[in-house]
């Protein structure tokens, strides 16, 4: 594998070049802060989430058709995204009576 040593550019003074240079590196930094990487999805199993909540597998699929968890199927497999499950639960909020 050759390295290159030397870099020839004609009909272009060193300032030009180099005020390039910079203009391209800005340009570079800018479109890396505007792409993301895209989160990383975990899957779980319905065993897992019910030993995670202490529930039966029933109640967990009597919560799925309630819509209150959301499953997602893969020919027979059911899984669950470990992000929804962990903000399925709804802090309760009781009225206070006088």
């Amino acid at each position: 594998m050759a390295v290159l040593r030397q870099l020839q550019i004609e009909q272009m003074d060193a300032q030009t070049f180099n005020d390039r240079l910079d203009r391209f590196e800005k340009l570079i930094i800018s479109m890396g802060e505007r792409i993301s990487p895209s989160p990383i999805v975990t899957y779980i199993t319905r065993e897992q989430v019910a030993k995670k909540f202490g529930v039966s597998l029933v109640t967990l699929w009597s919560w799925e058709k309630a819509g209150i968890i959301q499953g997602y199927r893969l020919g027979n497999l059911v899984r669950y995204r470990e992000d929804e499950i962990d903000t399925a639960p709804v802090r309760i909020q009781y009225k206070k009576t006088k």
